[in-house]
């Protein structure tokens, strides 16, 4: 669990740092406190045998019916970084990612595609906006270095 909640600690940092100016200290401190939320409530919610199970609980979950994710809310409050504002929302992305990862999921699924062809499949399928969004949070690295869990 603890890799799994590092990578999306990691994204999400990446992610704000992209939207925003934030001084390093809060970054530091926002993906601390993300960590500490996030271990929280997964709490007796991972089971290692089978790590799908009870993936839509642990689901950072930004859309229009739900805009605030309590643990990133709670991450934001704690750390002193904003959540959003009128002109740095990236609940927005986070909502485009959400929608990406449902989608691709499935078109893995009903197309039987393999493990280690998975991130060329990914790449291949999404647009130039969300290959330079990607691109620029696995920076040094190319997304196709990546592997799907990174």
């Amino acid at each position: 669990m603890k890799s799994e909640i590092a990578a999306v600690v990691s994204f999400l940092k990446r992610l704000v740092k992209l939207k925003n100016k934030v001084e390093v200290e809060k970054m530091d401190l926002f993906a601390e406190r993300l960590t500490v939320a996030l271990q929280e409530k997964f709490e007796g919610h991972w089971v290692p045998e089978k790590p799908s199970k009870g993936q839509a609980y642990r689901c950072i979950r930004v859309n229009a019916f739900h805009k605030y994710d309590p643990e990133l809310l709670r991450a934001c409050r704690e750390s002193g970084v904003h959540y959003g504002t009128k002109t740095h929302n990236y609940s927005s992305l986070l909502e485009d990612w959400t929608i990406y990862v449902e989608r691709f999921e499935q078109y893995c699924l009903a197309n039987d595609i393999r493990d280690e062809r998975k991130v060329a499949v990914l790449l291949s399928l999404m647009g130039a906006k969300t290959y330079n969004l990607l691109r620029s949070l696995t920076a040094p690295d190319k997304p196709a270095d990546k592997t799907i869990s990174e």
